[in-house]
């Protein structure tokens, strides 16, 4: 999977841009402010719909215009591959493929896949757990557009019985919550048995790359966390361990208001034997920590799904030291498109024995 070109109408500091990548690596060089992280931003986009900087489509719009247009085509599988037409803006959110306009996002999700990383990456650790959750789900969007629902039903669940527990004490209160809480179980046990099972995956591919990035690293491993003692170290018993935290938490919940249990609580950590490594590891330890979890990420999604995510790295070789720079593009130069930002200098050599080319802004 690759993208072979994209345009880019009224985004960001673009009002109008053409970019026909390499099918290896493509340098994207320039100074501060000319565009470099948009242009990976609008790439993330056509992979996932949502932006990695921002949770409104309306700051991606350039200045006084009313709508962002970004057209691609996607060469994969399929051997005339796929022509992309997205547009958003006030009052506007047209997805297109090949012509066919697409209503539900999970028709769309795995047309094109691309993994990110960007310095903003560098406080994922250090951030609330909703971010890392987010982190989660899109790789489980990325390998089942499926999820989409799943995601929406729990949701929607989650909501519904947050607006039962604020009312006030009812007879049939009670009654009505049990019915709630069943789907609540069905849909929280499969996320968190989704979430759960990825972050075992990740987290052995995290132990495979972070000794070569990172040898001081030690026992430090990724796992995930939630309050389910029983589910299982697969989650196999999901569904019973979150019904018996329920009827634990029942008459908390009630006097609360609020659902105190379920994925919407649940976070992943990297510890080591001194515990997170976010606590004491240095800022150069914690960028080649995120590394690995890039890495882990990419090879995950090729596994499941045959075929290598487009790369994207923004200006992530600035703060590493020469030695280190060496080490992480080796890692990072295995199997599928690469584009790549900086301000300054050439491609590390891995990266530039690859089929490459340079766009100077």
């Amino acid at each position: 999977m690759r993208l072979s070109s994209l345009q880019l109408r009224q985004f960001r500091n673009f009002r109008s841009f053409g970019l026909e990548p390499s099918e290896g690596v493509t340098l994207i060089r320039g100074a501060n402010g000319a565009g470099k992280t948009s242009l990976l931003e609008a790439i993330s986009f056509v992979a996932l719909l949502k932006s990695f900087r921002s949770t409104r489509s309306q700051e991606m719009i350039h200045f006084k215009s009313e709508a962002f247009n970004l057209r691609a085509t996607i060469l994969n599988g399929r051997a005339e591959g796929d022509d992309v037409s997205l547009g958003f803006g006030r009052g506007e959110r047209r997805v297109e493929i090949n012509g066919a306009r697409i209503v539900r996002f999970k028709d769309y999700y795995g047309i094109f896949r691309a993994v990110v990383f960007s310095p903003r990456d560098m406080e994922l650790l250090f951030r609330e757990p909703a971010m890392r959750r987010d982190w989660l789900d899109r790789i489980l969007l990325q390998v089942d557009p499926g999820a989409h629902d799943l995601f929406l039903r729990y949701q929607k669940t989650l909501k519904g019985k947050g607006a039962l527990l604020k009312q006030p004490p009812d007879p049939q209160r009670l009654k009505v919550l049990e019915a709630w809480d069943k789907k609540f179980v069905e849909f929280g046990a499969e996320i968190g048995r989704r979430r759960s099972r990825l972050v075992t995956s990740l987290a052995a591919h995290v132990a495979d790359t972070l000794p070569r990035l990172l040898p001081e690293a030690g026992d430090a491993a990724l796992s995930y966390r939630h309050d389910l003692e029983d589910a299982g170290e697969d989650f196999s018993n999901a569904e019973a361990a979150l019904r018996f935290k329920l009827e634990e938490l029942r008459e908390q919940e009630l006097e609360r208001g609020r659902a105190l249990t379920g994925p919407h609580l649940h976070d992943w950590a990297v510890t080591g034997s001194s515990g997170e490594v976010r606590r004491y590891f240095s800022r150069g330890q914690i960028r080649q920590l995120m590394l690995a979890l890039v890495i882990a990420e990419k090879r995950y999604i090729a596994e499941c799904t045959g075929e290598h995510p487009v790369l994207l790295l923004d200006d992530i070789f600035s703060e590493l030291d020469p030695g280190k720079v060496d080490i992480a593009a080796h890692e990072l130069s295995g199997g599928g498109q690469v584009i790549v930002t900086t301000c300054q200098g050439d491609l590390p050599p891995s990266l530039a024995a690859r089929p490459h080319c340079v766009i100077d802004l």
